[in-house]
């Protein structure tokens, strides 16, 4: 008797522990961050011969916002410039690849090694009107703080990154230029939970991207020698 008391017990035991372990939170790939989803386990079971069905209450869970972004060069080949040159354009994608809408500081720099020279940075533009084409009249000017671009998940924006380009270079010589975007809403070691920092207040989670991304442009001098040595 003990045994078969046991026996029956089991499913109960097994539908409350499912029960018990639907979540409050989660993080759901492709799902909007702070979308509420409703979650209801059942249960078919026999026993003795008898067969039942149980269902448990609704839960509901809140999706956390992931934080990943991802910035890439779009020119199909080196910038082709000379020497001297001054606002010559590179162009760069900014892309939210995170479930939640983010906003993101921008940066360059151009100190960097494997490259022949360093351009000068003149400007950050935002392609305003989305035909991936640098136009100074319409597009706007980016100030750090002030127009911090805010992306909606999924979406995208062209950059237009502008430098001068030195006297005195080589032909073939190139330079690099690096553009980098960083979340505002936090960045760091993947998995990092920051409490309450998501969409619809939910918890915003620090992607595999480590919520910053950059990716580097070059600008290649045409022609010979610019000067003698």
């Amino acid at each position: 008797m003990m045994c078969m008391d046991r026996l029956h017990q089991l499913p109960l035991t097994l539908m409350s522990g499912l029960w018990l372990a639907l979540p409050t939170s989660a993080l759901a790939v492709g799902t909007s961050a702070g979308l509420d989803i409703n979650s209801t386990a059942s249960v078919s079971y026999s026993i003795g011969g008898s067969n039942g069905n149980a269902t448990s209450n609704t839960a509901t869970f809140r999706v956390n916002e992931i934080l990943d972004v991802t910035v890439s060069w779009q020119d199909a080949t080196n910038r082709i410039v000379s020497s001297p040159a001054t606002n010559q354009v590179l162009s760069f994608l900014l892309s939210n690849t995170g479930n939640g809408n983010d906003s993101y500081t921008l940066n360059v720099a151009n100190n960097l090694a494997g490259d022949q020279f360093d351009p000068s940075l003149v400007d950050i533009y935002l392609d305003a009107d989305a035909n991936d084409l640098f136009d100074p009249a319409v597009d706007t000017l980016y100030v750090t703080g002030t127009n911090d671009p805010l992306l909606a998940a999924d979406a995208a924006l062209t950059i237009f990154v502008r430098n001068n380009i030195p006297a005195g270079l080589n032909g073939g010589d190139l330079g690099n230029s690096r553009l980098s975007a960083t979340s505002i809403t936090g960045s760091g070691a993947p998995g990092t939970v920051l409490n309450g920092a998501g969409d619809n207040t939910t918890a915003a989670v620090i992607g595999t991207t480590g919520g910053s991304s950059s990716a580097s442009g070059s600008y290649e001098i045409n022609g010979p020698t610019q000067c003698c040595s």
